[in-house]
């Protein structure tokens, strides 16, 4: 088993592995400091309202074998193949603590 398989799987923790190899991105981190903030919410609704454009990379690489699987984006917080406000709210509950 990798690291890819270990996220694929859910293992509680993984995101550990992956931020103390340095590699791979915090869902929902558009800001790039590693952490998810207010900031990294305000960022996500300046760009759906157009004020602001995603990032050239702001998406998942599929791991080998997962070529066909539909591109996933690090600003789809909330997992649900769309990037929009219910991703900056996501993440503001995340903060707060709150089930979203």
């Amino acid at each position: 088993m990798d690291l890819i398989d270990a996220y694929a799987m859910g293992l509680e923790g993984i995101e550990n592995a992956f931020e103390e190899a340095g590699v791979g991105r915090l869902v929902g981190d558009m800001d790039l400091d590693r952490e998810l903030t207010v900031k990294d919410a305000t960022n996500i609704q300046k760009c759906i309202a157009g004020l602001m454009e995603f990032s050239a990379d702001d998406f998942i690489l599929a791991f080998e074998g997962a070529e066909d699987a539909p591109l996933q984006y690090i600003s789809d917080f909330n997992r649900d193949c769309e990037r929009n406000v219910k991703d900056a709210t996501a993440i503001q509950k995340f903060i707060a603590g709150l089930e979203f």
